[in-house]
């Protein structure tokens, strides 16, 4: 296996399962459909009244499974409900949402509404639900509630930003997904707190200059280098540095040949995600016990 088939295997490592996608679906599903019964009570649920949004939308996400952030689209005639009240009606649309959505998740699941969104948190600990409330309007953006110093509307174009990498990922034959997912299980490995949609731009805005080339392994090292050159925040900075020093020393350990090595640093960079060659010898770092009266002959095992 070389490195180029490491690199998808890691990759395949690091989407979702089949279970999960279900699990994810079943329960998005769940939540619409319960919202889309109460407020279109003479239409049969299709799903064209939500919008998957963040990274479930963006088909950028990475296991372990987290939030699922979606759009539900109100009734038009709902607005006036909202629009006349002056007293935070943001706060009074999420209210009302989660006491709809109170009359069918009643046992071990706990809702809670803040911000923009009503989150279903489930009991089992994979994925989670976060709807946000919201009219389409003609354009295709969406008025948001924001609840926080008042209560205000709010313009979005979530589809702006699905297209931007439906666009990129195409342009790079696949190759803008795949980096930004890597790129994200980095951040996971390093405990680097870093919004999705940063991720998401800057990957962008590399593959808008760059040539896409063979070698994964060289791609990651120099989108690591365009978003060192990119970035000030100084503690981002170091995080970068030293994932990018790890990328080069990589990159050449397999220009000499020593794939082990190589595969070392990755490890490093994605943790165990990034697998293994075959036949490959685990290294041990622990160091080494006391030997008290050796066994003759004297026998290592690793």
């Amino acid at each position: 296996m070389d490195m180029n088939e490491q690199f998808k295997k890691m990759y395949e490592n690091i989407k979702l399962t089949s279970d999960q996608r279900k699990d994810a679906k079943t329960k998005y599903t769940g939540v619409c459909k319960k919202l889309h019964d109460h407020y279109y009570p003479n239409v049969e649920y299709s799903g064209n009244t939500k919008l998957l949004i963040g990274s479930y939308g963006k088909h950028t996400n990475i296991r372990p499974p987290r939030d699922i952030d979606v759009i539900f689209v109100m009734p038009e005639e709902k607005w006036g409900q909202y629009a006349d009240n002056t007293r935070n009606p943001q706060s009074q649309l999420l209210q009302d949402v989660k006491k709809i959505l109170s009359e069918k998740y009643t046992t071990t699941e706990k809702i809670r509404s803040w911000g923009k969104v009503v989150l279903v948190k489930f009991s089992d600990g994979t994925h989670d639900v976060e709807v946000l409330p919201a009219w389409r309007n003609h354009d295709g953006t969406f008025k948001i509630p924001n609840s926080e110093n008042g209560g205000s509307w709010e313009y979005w174009d979530p589809k702006s930003e699905i297209n931007n990498i439906d666009s990129s990922d195409k342009d790079t034959d696949g190759a803008t997904r795949m980096l930004i997912r890597m790129i994200k299980k980095w951040t996971d490995n390093c405990s680097i707190k870093m919004k999705s949609h940063v991720i998401e731009k800057a990957i962008i805005n590399y593959f808008s200059s760059a040539i896409v080339g063979s070698s994964h392994a060289i791609m990651v090292q120099n989108f690591l280098q365009f978003f060192l050159d990119i970035t000030l925040d100084q503690d981002t900075r170091s995080h970068i540095t030293t994932a990018l020093n790890r990328a080069k020393k990589a990159n050449e350990f397999e220009q000499a040949q020593k794939l082990d090595e190589a595969t070392n640093e990755w490890k490093k960079v994605f943790g165990e995600d990034f697998p293994a060659r075959a036949g490959e010898t685990k290294l041990n770092t622990r160091p080494p016990k006391p030997i008290i009266n050796p066994p003759k002959p004297w026998l290592s095992h690793f």
